[in-house]
């Protein structure tokens, strides 16, 4: 066993809990993004389907690519200024 903070790692898992301890996510599910980003549903779905936020979907789960989310918000800051 190995001590990870306060929880021991069967030598099994060791592997598994090093490589997705610190994995970003590529895009977020809509849930996520109100999460991450203090932004109204009705207008995240606004941004949505005027395109200025580009989204996919994922079966039936609608994602947004982080650095979508990122490029809006950094023209919005340029925008502003």
């Amino acid at each position: 066993m190995v001590e990870v903070g306060s929880e021991s790692v069967p030598p099994r898992n060791r592997r598994l809990l090093v490589t997705t301890r610190n994995v970003q996510p590529l895009a977020y599910t809509i849930d996520e993004v109100l999460r991450a980003y203090p932004i109204g549903r009705t207008k995240l779905y606004e941004l949505l389907a005027t395109k200025q936020i580009p989204s996919f979907m994922t079966g039936k789960r609608r994602m947004v690519r982080v650095a979508s989310l990122e490029a809006f918000l950094l023209a919005q800051e340029q925008a502003a200024s």
